[in-house]
Order: C-alpha cells, then sequence, then structure tokens
C-alpha cells in the first residue's frame, strides 16, 4: 500500500473556480461610478480573482489535511497485487481505515479477483475479527471467506446484487469456483421477468461460462427473446456448442453480427467487453468468428476490444490485421500496426 501525495496541478477545476471568482469581482469593481481607466479596473478583477481562488484552494487544502490527520492517510489499491495470503491480509488490515468512493471501488474489485487458494483458514480467521467500517466491503469479505455459504449470507448476496453491479461477475464466478453457492440455483431464483436489465446480463454471463446447458432452460430462452435483447445477442455470438456448431447455428452467429453492428456505440461496446470476457473464460476463437464477419461486412468499430485474441501467426488472422490496419478505426490501426510490427521483427530479426 502507498500513501497519495499529490501536488497541485492546474487543472478544469481549478479553471472553472477562477471564473467563478472573475465573474463576482467583475460585478463588483467593474460600476458605471467608477471613473478608473479601463485597464486599471481589468488589473484589478484578475488581481482579485486570482486571489480569491487561491484563498479557496489554500482552504479546501486545509480542510483535506484536517480529515487527512483524523483518518489516516489514504490507501491507494489501484494496481495493487494480491499475490500470497501475506498481501491478502495487509490488504485486510487496510480496509479497517474509512475509505474514499474511489478507494471502496478498487478495493472491492480487488477482492472479488483474489484467487481462492489465498483465503486459507487463518486468513479467513483473522478477516472475522476486523472492525470494517464500510458494511459493502463487509458483506463481500463474509461471502469469500465462506465454505458454504449460509442463509443469511445469501441474503447479504441477494441484497448486494440489488444494489452493486461493478463486482457481481467476478464475485459469482469466485463463490462458484469456490463450490460456496450452487450458481444455477442462485440465478433461476434471481433472474425474473422484472428484474433489471443489467442483472440478466450479468446472470446469463455467467451462467454462459459455469452453467450453459442451464440456458436452454424455458423460463430462461422465453424473457430472453421477449425482453433482453442484449443477451439475446450474445448467446447467438457464443452459441453453447462453439466450435461444434451446425450451418443454423452459424447462420445466426452471423445475424447476429449484422444486428450487433447497428447498435447504438455504447451498446455495442458493451456487447464485445463480455464476448471479450467469454474469450478468456472459455475460448478465444469466438473472436477470430466475430471478427472475420465484422471485417467482411466492413465494420471496424470496437473491434480492437478482441484483437488481443487473434495472432498473425496464422494466415486467415494475418489477413484480418491486414484489412483493419487500414481501417478508419484509430485504435483498432494503432494495435494492428502493432502486432504486425513485433511479428515481422521476429520473423526477420
Amino acid at each position: 500500500m502507498r500513501a497519495i501525495n499529490r501536488r497541485f496541478i492546474f487543472a478544469l477545476d481549478f479553471a472553472l473556480v477562477f471564473i467563478m471568482c472573475f465573474a463576482v469581482t467583475a460585478f463588483f469593481v467593474i460600476r458605471p461610478t467608477n471613473k478608473s481607466p479601463w485597464y486599471s479596473s481589468a488589473a484589478e478583477v484578475i488581481l482579485l480573482a486570482f486571489f480569491a481562488t487561491v484563498i479557496c484552494f489554500v482552504a479546501d487544502n486545509a480542510w483535506r489535511r484536517l480529515v487527512s490527520i483524523r483518518n489516516g492517510p489514504r490507501v491507494s489499491f489501484a494496481g495493487l497485487k494480491v499475490d500470497s495470503p501475506d498481501r491478502l491480509r495487509e490488504l485486510l488490515h487496510a480496509l479497517q481505515k474509512p475509505l474514499s468512493a474511489q478507494d471502496e471501488k478498487n478495493a472491492l474489485a480487488l477482492l472479488v479477483r483474489t484467487a481462492k487458494r489465498f483465503w486459507s483458514a487463518e486468513v479467513s480467521e483473522y478477516s472475522k475479527n476486523l472492525n470494517i467500517p464500510n458494511k459493502r466491503i463487509e458483506v463481500v469479505i463474509d461471502l469469500l471467506s465462506s465454505e458454504k455459504l449460509t442463509a443469511e449470507e445469501e441474503s447479504g448476496l441477494r441484497k448486494l446484487i440489488k444494489n452493486e453491479r461493478g463486482i457481481i461477475r467476478d464475485l459469482l464466478l469466485f463463490l462458484h469456483k469456490s463450490g460456496a453457492v450452487d450458481i444455477e440455483d442462485f440465478l433461476l431464483r434471481e433472474l425474473k421477468l422484472t428484474s433489471p436489465p443489467e442483472l440478466w446480463r450479468t446472470g446469463i454471463l455467467v451462467l454462459r461460462i459455469c452453467k450453459p446447458a442451464v440456458l436452454r432452460n424455458p423460463s430462461l430462452v422465453k424473457p430472453i427473446a421477449q425482453r433482453f435483447r442484449h443477451c439475446q445477442l450474445l448467446l447467438k455470438l457464443c452459441p453453447i456448442n462453439f466450435p461444434d456448431i451446425n450451418d443454423s447455428e452459424r447462420q445466426e452467429l452471423q445475424s447476429a453480427v449484422r444486428a450487433s453492428i447497428k447498435l447504438p456505440r455504447g451498446e455495442h461496446f458493451a456487447l464485445l467487453l463480455d464476448v471479450m470476457t467469454l474469450c478468456m473464460e472459455i475460448t478465444p476463437l469466438f473472436a477470430r468468428e466475430i471478427v472475420t464477419e465484422m471485417v467482411s461486412l466492413g465494420c471496424f468499430r470496437n473491434v480492437e476490444i478482441l484483437l488481443a485474441f487473434l495472432s498473425p501467426t496464422r494466415p486467415e488472422e494475418m489477413f484480418l490485421f491486414k484489412k483493419i490496419a487500414e481501417s478508419k478505426n484509430p485504435r483498432a490501426v494503432d494495435w494492428a500496426n502493432a502486432v504486425l510490427k513485433e511479428f515481422w521483427a521476429n520473423e526477420h530479426p
């Protein structure tokens, strides 16, 4: 853990405060009764506005220092790796301090991505004796340290998935892989027609990874077909029988790609992020099928998300990289050119 010590940097917040102070001082200084030259008034306004801005930031900095002294130094969890039980114990100890909203978010993401093998019996026992001020973090720690969820812990998980979206996928995957919860039974009870679309998105993604056969359940097929386009497209882009799919399923995959490129940019980006997750958890071959179809349709939007799963060592994928390098998507072009440059450097050292 490292304490944050940030120096002042001229930024948008400083500019906004200066503009507001400038407007206030201009209102009081520039008056019809003021007979001084215009340049004198202008200089007075600028100096007073700058002085008022400095006073505001000095007061804000003093308040932050007082809060920091009271709460102790903030801890940054961004970029931290938990690679042993001892590092996990250090993380748990640091969570006993009050955290900012961003630190809380980073800490939760770090906790749910920690390997189960680091939650040894000693660490789990240690976690039960901690005084965690943040209730959400306390609930997540109880879930992660549990061998089998009790009725109370399952109730806490049910409340958590209604209010917390960012970590639910990784949390459910952790609990399934550790055997702490029957993910099929839990999600079939939670996924209802009235459930939020985001919960459906997360639930279907987790089931596609953990229990793909369950997705043929009529209680899931009907709501997906009726209301949840994102889930419907995801299951067509990543068929359950892949790569041994028949002609009908391949045609559905191609039609799903054509439908996905018509989505608004944000929805298309979210869909490809879920495909990326399935590529990491199941097989990277999903990426080759989807990128091939997108390139054939001349659509390169957000294609850089899936390029990490392709390799120019295969001729058909080398062709994809060359086509993407000629596209008008700057991020995809940069990625494709970097991969091709590295490939040719290794081929012809």
